[in-house]
């Protein structure tokens, strides 16, 4: 007897004609492989699946990302000083100051991006 575990199984069932169609609606608009998106759903459920088709979305994601990044490295600087009883490298309320305008900026891009295009279950 073989005790060798396998790292993936095979599951075969049968669905309805328009469940099959759906699902493959779904799969190829989200441009997923249908394991990938059967994984998907399993893992992490259907309303969790979102499309980011816009460029200009994309761009602004990215974006957006990296000034969070610089961010919370800013803030890790200054707490890792304090917290060591050191003087911060940097000038906290400058800081903080520019921590409060990118939030400004950020929170205003936010904003537009929600009237971008986004697919999500109910549009698939």
């Amino acid at each position: 007897m073989n005790d060798k575990v396998r790292k993936s199984n095979q599951l075969n069932f049968r669905l309805p004609r328009e469940d099959i169609l759906l699902l493959e609606k779904q799969r190829a608009t989200l441009k997923m492989t249908q394991v990938k998106f059967i994984s998907h759903i399993i893992n992490n459920g259907i309303n969790e699946i979102i499309e980011v088709s816009s460029p200009k979305l994309r761009e602004d994601i990215v974006t957006i990302e990296k000034v969070f990044s610089q961010i919370g490295n800013n803030v890790n600087q200054i707490a890792a000083a304090l917290n060591s009883g050191k003087q911060p490298s940097q000038d906290v309320l400058d800081v903080l100051s520019k921590l409060d305008k990118n939030m400004g900026v950020l929170m205003n891009r936010l904003e537009n991006l929600k009237k971008e295009k986004i697919t999500t279950k109910g549009d698939i």
